[in-house]
């Protein structure tokens, strides 16, 4: 840019393109190569300059690009692009409390997760004035990157890479103050200074929005209270510990013994007449072989906790495609301590049934389980 003589104001010069990029996929675009692998587009005190402001111009070494809440657009091409960043303002003007709630988890939570922050105790203040716009739309309470009003398909986030490589080592890390609640994606650090990244929102190994159909969560809870001060999330809730134990569930191309978990997959629970009751999980870490422990003994302190049922209306069938649990995996923060953390989630089996002995797990197989009232930190 260059300032004109005498005049407070600034005029912007001729643009030009300062080297080429290879576009090496479809998706690729100018603004893509440009901004991805910048500090502004890394860092999480950035995220609401742009999800807050309507109308943007943005320099790059490509040139100069004009943003509002309709895309991006190069001044060079005039091709309009995606926006790098959703507008808040875009979001919630004239849409429902459903698309609302759907717009947070999809393009605010994957879009400011996975960003750079000095102290990651500063995570919740960077996102605190785009929430605020969302809660006055909503008229809800906002908790720790979550919603009162969606709390429990909100509970069903899943990171994009697995956040430790042992379990243990995610135990510890909860133990620090400033890592909480478990429960919460924002909580979630990927390495010492980036926030987690979450990659979709689901129980297990499903999608809540898939593309060719809908999902229908049912809650299975009376009430479900959930705050930040104290941290904690409590509820009368049915539990099943999984000491009787349980064990993955082989696709036809794993060559897995059947004993040995993965960070994500479908496993099975063992019942009398040799029955197998089959659901899918997804842990927030990712259970590397243990010499020490080659039975990952650290599975039976495991406890599925029934939130909801899941049902999937498909557009492409009118067939209903049945009620499934969904909920949490829980464990205690802590030895003889009442208080638990979330480490991963479970729902519907993705798998085939391979033999008369599987089934999927069904709500009334866990309407005869445990009623409890675990907190969740």
């Amino acid at each position: 840019m260059a300032q004109t003589r005498g005049v407070e104001c600034y005029k912007i010069g001729p643009g030009f393109v300062s080297r080429c990029f290879p576009r090496g996929f479809e998706h690729d675009t100018w603004s893509r190569l440009d901004f991805d692998s910048t500090q502004w587009a890394s860092r999480a005190w950035t995220f609401q300059e742009a999800t807050l402001s309507t109308l943007m111009i943005l320099f790059a070494q490509s040139g100069r690009y004009f943003s509002c809440g309709a895309g991006l657009v190069w001044e060079y091409g005039g091709v309009l692009e995606e926006p790098l960043n959703s507008s808040v303002h875009g979001i919630v003007q004239d849409t429902s409390a459903a698309d609302m709630y759907r717009n947070w988890n999809l393009k605010i939570a994957t879009q400011f997760l996975g960003r750079q922050a000095t102290y990651l105790a500063d995570s919740l203040l960077a996102l605190s004035g785009t929430a605020q716009i969302f809660a006055t739309a909503l008229d809800d309470e906002y908790v720790a990157g979550l919603w009162k009003g969606d709390l429990l398909a909100g509970l069903f986030w899943k990171m994009k890479d697995s956040l430790r490589s042992y379990f243990a080592e995610l135990l510890q890390s909860l133990d620090d103050p400033w890592i909480r609640p478990s429960w919460s994606w924002v909580g979630r650090p990927a390495g010492r200074s980036a926030v987690g990244k979450v990659r979709g929102f689901g129980p297990g190994r499903c999608n809540l929005y898939p593309a060719r159909s809908s999902a229908v969560l049912r809650m299975q809870y009376d009430t479900l209270k959930a705050q930040t001060v104290p941290s904690g999330m409590t509820s009368m809730i049915r539990v099943y510990p999984l000491a009787l134990g349980w064990y993955h569930l082989p696709d036809d191309d794993d060559d897995c013994d059947g004993k040995r978990l993965s960070d994500t997959g479908n496993s099975y629970l063992e019942q009398p007449g040799d029955n197998k009751v089959a659901f899918s999980y997804h842990l927030d870490f990712f259970p590397n072989p243990d010499v020490n422990d080659p039975h990952q003994s650290w599975k039976q302190d495991l406890t599925l906790v029934l939130l909801g049922s899941i049902n999937y209306e498909s557009s492409e069938s009118e067939d209903d495609l049945g009620e499934t649990p969904c909920g949490l995996i829980i464990h205690q923060a802590k030895r003889n301590s009442c208080e638990y953390c979330r480490v991963g989630t479970f729902g519907p089996s993705t798998s085939e049934a391979s033999s008369g002995t599987v089934f999927d797990l069904d709500m009334d197989f866990c309407y005869n389980w445990e009623s409890r009232s675990p907190k969740v930190i």
